[in-house]
């Protein structure tokens, strides 16, 4: 007679483990069959496996996601990405603080502070630093942030001060094509260079493009010392006046 599916075989049942199952609900006792990179099946698993692990005692959670990496070029240069793996984390989301993955000439340049002797190869634009990284997939998931301080370096160096309107239209030009190629949204890094030099209301029509798709603003706040609800109100501000969502990468409030 015909097999069901659930007389096949799959590559691995996971027997008996303590399932976190990611939505918050309680731990329960499951079985978990994995076959070729999908979860098959959980709960009682009829199927017999190519391998079976005992998981009674041992505690079983979907990927962890860290959403504030600095990962854009070690998902190139490291891509086993054990050092995140080897924690759990699947998903790394990059791009964070403002130090994006493009334009590619202005990211190296702030690559430089994070990988000194680090030589990149070359992509043009969000959309090339993505065909890269499906071409080489890393051992993470990777979501991409636009680095606002990388725009602002690519479109007018460290100058302070207003952006000319063509400067402005040069950095929207970036977000929109990082946008279009799958960013989740804009970053900002306002305590380093060149990001520090931008106003509340340069983001605020920068993060306005952004306005209906979804993706959100994510910032490294001007000040986490005495000026730390400053920072929050700008923050704010900012997501009130483009009708962003908002997400404070990592406040600091112990007052140091």
């Amino acid at each position: 007679g015909k097999h069901s599916l659930w007389d096949a075989m799959v590559d691995l049942v996971l027997r008996e483990v303590t399932l976190f199952d990611g939505t918050g609900a309680a731990p329960r006792a499951a079985d978990v069959a994995v076959d070729g990179d999908r979860i098959a099946a959980v709960g009682a698993v009829a199927n017999r496996g190519r391998a079976t692990l005992d998981g009674r005692g041992l505690a079983l959670a979907p990927g962890f996601i860290d959403v504030h990496t600095h990962d854009d070029f070690a998902a190139l240069v490291y891509p086993d990405m054990a050092f995140k793996l080897a924690g759990g984390v699947t998903t790394c989301v990059v791009g964070n603080c403002g130090f994006g993955a493009a334009p590619h000439a202005a990211a190296a340049v702030m690559a430089k502070t994070l990988h000194p002797n680090l030589s990149l190869p070359e992509w043009q634009g969000y959309a090339g630093y993505m065909q890269r990284l499906e071409a080489h997939p890393p051992g993470v998931n990777i979501g991409v942030l636009v680095g606002h301080g990388t725009a602002r370096l690519a479109a007018m160096q460290l100058e302070k001060g207003a952006p000319t309107p063509a400067q402005m239209a040069a950095m929207k030009a970036i977000l929109a094509e990082g946008l279009a190629a799958g960013a989740l949204g804009l970053s900002t890094g306002l305590v380093y260079d060149p990001g520090r030099f931008a106003a509340t209301d340069e983001l605020v029509e920068l993060a306005s493009l952004m306005r209906g798709t979804g993706a959100l603003y994510a910032t490294h706040m001007r000040d986490e010392g005495t000026g730390l609800l400053d920072s929050v109100r700008e923050a704010l501000a900012i997501g009130t006046g483009a009708g962003v969502p908002v997400h404070i990468s990592h406040p600091k409030d112990s007052g140091r």
